[in-house]
């Protein structure tokens, strides 16, 4: 931050201030109070994206003009990890520059715990001086007393800060310069796969059930600049623009020791984000006041990511255990036999549209309008081989081309009456190996009335029809079984679908105090050809407000919101190949099994704002609540009932604000303010938390990522706001 404030006033400094003398504009505000936080838990939730502490706050908004020239300061949370400052200046119709920093931290949770040393950096280890003997069942060798685990906060810091310039020339030219730079540091929650055998005595012998929760370090550094120049008049309008980032991180692998491993000292590698360059070139142009009132509009971009991370050249892994005679597993390093030592990404994306809006009438008006986008995947295709089992693994390079076209129509049929309605299709190529390609045709309509002086309604209906192109479903029953299922799994995102959407709205003005409204929408996903997988979406969502105004006297305001979602899907519990079809039933320990996840959600709230002192002294009282009851309730054909779970992300929250506005004179008001806040928050996944289970086969260690939710806070402020 003193870096940043030097910057700032250098460039104060450096700045001519010839011409700003007294007869000079200078407005503007300064805000500056205190607060008080009573805070019963140091909740993630509660400061995930705001800052509330103790202490001073303060805002400054400086104005200074003449003759068409001007220079702003505009400062926002100073002091605090979420402050912003901008200054900016220039002359009205001739250019304008401006530096700006802004940060913000994101915190996910506090008091985490971990066994590990060296939290930040990109190297995890522990030394285990309390840890139990290895026993004949796997014990990890770890401490096992929490209280000696590492106690540390979840969270990332963002930094922005930059410069950016326009230019406008006397001629219909004009240049636009964006710089800037973003940095991230801090930790978040990274979940790992141990991919050790597990027991010793063959009660647990899978080697993908022991996971670690670990603190990942975030070092990330991200500069872009932004290049753009046009011409531009009433008739005509072409831009081209330039586009170069970088992203580094500075930690991009994280070796860790692995807890599971009891015989020896072994350290883990996993891969962090890769740094990459990213270029993008782009051109638009309009051209305005053609025949039937038209304007067209044409844009084109192309864009390139590249990326290269050397690739780790092999795995720790064990040729005994409890499948392979017992005994306690040695693990060595096994080479894969990679086709090449480095990943080279290569992603371009290429873009391009063209829109044509006419009004060719007083009553009529449309647009007509084509999309284009390619994504084309020319990185590295990495073939690696186990040198000891020979398995051959490769990866899958995404990419896929859309294009998207359409028209929509306004037509006037009454001056209080409006109709309007269009057609839509999308056509999506992939390079997938379920779904190839899906074709959406959408159509909608719309009716907007106003014949009642005091209702204007609105209705708005819409349809929409998904075909898909299925590849596995001709794939035979002899496929490998971890595979078999896919033949029947039709993913949401691509499977085929009929979506119906309804919506009413309506509001009310029955005087000149009172306003209502009303606004009801359904809609349903409806997935008729899913063998397993989401079957069913439907939405219902109510929306009502209310305002009231008695002049001098009270001015309310309200509103209520209700949405209600179900899911429905299907799955199948198998053993083999043979038996993964659904329309087998119950076969053996094969079993067909159902779930319907619902989400009912409320959210209330209501404003006073009462003149206590005309002119003088003003109070608001608000009242804002939220609700939300989620559950999955399960169906199972098998031999033995599945478990409903009751609470999935189920929370209340109540937030009360009181405050008073006192104008002490022309310039100055005085605010002192009262609010509270209070979560409640329930999801099964977090009943009865623990930090570490040993010995089961989902055996793990975590560290309290997003388990502190619940919070009650009470905060009180008083700040002087004068203005000049």
């Amino acid at each position: 931050m003193n870096k940043l404030y030097s910057f700032l006033l250098i460039a104060l400094l450096a700045i001519p201030t010839s011409g700003f003398t007294a007869d000079t504009t200078l407005t503007g505000s300064a805000e500056f109070g205190v607060r008080s936080v009573s805070l019963n838990n140091q909740s993630g939730r509660f400061s995930e994206y705001q800052n509330i502490d103790e202490g001073l706050v303060g805002n400054v908004d400086i104005n200074t003009q003449k003759d068409g020239r001007y220079l702003n300061l505009k400062i926002q949370s100073a002091g605090e990890n979420d402050e912003s400052i901008e200054f900016s200046g220039g002359q009205y119709g001739s250019y304008k520059y401006s530096l700006f920093f802004d940060e913000m931290r994101h915190n996910y949770s506090y008091d985490n715990r971990t066994f590990y040393s060296g939290i930040g950096s990109d190297t995890l280890s522990y030394s285990a001086t309390d840890d139990v003997a290895v026993p004949i069942a796997h014990t990890a060798n770890v401490p096992i007393d929490i209280s000696l685990w590492n106690t540390f906060d979840y969270g990332i810091e963002r930094k922005k800060y930059g410069a950016k310039i326009d230019i406008d020339f006397t001629t219909p030219f004009y240049i636009k310069v964006d710089l800037r730079q973003e940095e991230t540091n801090g930790t978040k929650p990274f979940g790992v796969a141990s991919g050790v055998f597990g027991s010793f005595s063959a009660a647990n012998f899978s080697p993908f059930g022991q996971l670690v929760e670990l603190p990942e370090p975030v070092d990330y550094e991200n500069t872009t600049l932004k290049l753009t120049s046009g011409y531009s008049t009433k008739k005509f309008l072409v831009e081209l623009a330039g586009t170069l980032s970088t992203f580094e991180n500075n930690k991009d692998l994280l070796t860790w020791r692995n807890p599971y491993v009891t015989a020896q000292e072994l350290s883990e590698t996993s891969v962090l984000a890769p740094d990459s360059d990213y270029y993008k070139l782009s051109a638009k142009t309009v051209i305005k006041q053609l025949p039937q009132n038209s304007v067209l509009a044409l844009k084109a971009s192309i864009a390139k990511m590249e990326s290269d991370i050397p690739l780790l050249s092999g795995i720790w892994s064990s040729n005994n255990g409890p499948t392979f005679g017992g005994g306690a597993p040695i693990y060595t390093f096994t080479t894969l036999g990679l086709n090449q030592s480095k990943f080279e990404g290569d992603v371009t994306t290429t873009t391009g549209s063209i829109a044509l809006s006419s009004k060719p009438s007083k009553n009529l008006s449309g647009k007509l309008y084509y999309d284009y986008f390619n994504k084309d995947n020319s990185s590295s295709h990495i073939v690696y081989t186990n040198l000891t089992s020979f398995n051959t693994v490769e990866n899958h390079l995404f990419e896929y081309e859309k294009h998207r076209a359409g028209i929509d129509l306004r037509y006037k049929l009454t001056p209080k009456n409006k109709l309007s309605g269009g057609y839509e299709f999308k056509t999506v190529d992939r390079e997938r190996d379920d779904f190839e390609s899906t074709s959406d045709h959408k159509l909608f309509v719309q009716l907007k009335n106003t014949s009642i002086d005091s209702v204007a309604l609105k209705l708005k209906l819409q349809y929409l029809d998904r075909s898909a192109d299925f590849l596995q479903a001709d794939e035979g029953a002899d496929v490998f079984a971890a595979t078999a299922i896919e033949r029947f799994h039709y993913r949401y995102d691509v499977a085929d679908k009929v979506q119906t959407l309804a919506k009413l709205g309506v509001e009310f003005y029955p005087t000149d105090n009172l306003d209502l409204g009303l606004e009801y929408s359904y809609k349903i996903n409806d997935y008729d050809e899913t063998l397993l997988g989401l079957t069913e979406d439907v939405r219902h969502e109510v929306y009502a407000d209310v305002a009231y105004h008695i002049p001098n006297v009270v001015r309310l305001s309200g509103y209520v919101g209700y949405e209600k979602v179900n899911q429905d899907s299907k799955n199948r519990q198998f053993s083999s190949g043979d038996n993964t079809n659904p329309a087998s039933g119950t076969v053996g320990t094969a079993f067909n099994w159902s779930q319907e996840l619902q989400s009912d959600y409320w959210a209330l709230g209501v404003m006073a704002e009462v003149p206590l002192i005309e002119n003088k002294l003003y109070a608001v009282l608000a009242y804002n609540y939220q609700k939300n009851d989620g559950s999955n309730e399960m169906n199972s054909e098998g031999a033995t009932a599945l478990e409903d779970i009751d609470e999935v992300d189920d929370y209340d929250l109540q937030q009360i604000e009181a405050k008073c506005l006192y104008t002490y004179s022309e310039n100055l008001k005085i605010v002192v303010g009262y609010r509270y806040e209070k979560l409640d928050y329930a999801d099964d996944q977090y009943e009865d938390y623990n930090f570490s289970k040993v010995g089961a086969f989902d055996s793990y260690y975590l560290s309290g990522a997003y388990a502190d939710n619940d919070y009650e806070a009470n905060i009180g402020y008083l700040a002087l706001n004068y203005r000049f």
